[in-house]
């Protein structure tokens, strides 16, 4: 499960529309493994970053936004599908642009606001 948490900032000051943030707990495995996940959620991220930013950008919001994965049997693919639909939920409509990784599977994700 990803814990994913968005925080409204300011729309008037000239920082990015995204500020994003990765954590995976302990429960995860050893520091390999978490840096692993955390690079695989900050891949994902990149893939469709513009996307994303030009929405908000768009929209004239401002986000801070932290990603946590609290399962830690939870596989590479469902981590990038749950980040990529948490990404979806936050600007409202599908992100075009293709996994980075293999096709997605079901993804559960916890939104908190």
């Amino acid at each position: 499960m990803l814990l994913f948490r968005q925080i409204p900032k300011n729309p008037s000051l000239a920082e990015p529309a995204v500020q994003i943030g990765f954590a995976v707990s302990r429960s995860a495995g050893n520091a390999v493994r978490r840096n692993r996940i955390k690079r695989l959620m900050r891949e994902e991220y990149r893939a469709c970053r513009e996307e994303v930013e030009a929405r908000l950008e768009k929209a004239n919001s401002r986000f801070i936004v932290m990603a946590v994965l609290r399962n830690p049997n939870t596989d590479e693919t469902a981590i990038r599908g749950a980040l990529r639909k948490s990404l979806e939920h936050l600007i409202g409509e599908e992100i075009s642009s293709p996994l980075s990784g293999s096709a997605g599977s079901d993804h559960e994700v916890e939104l908190v606001t």
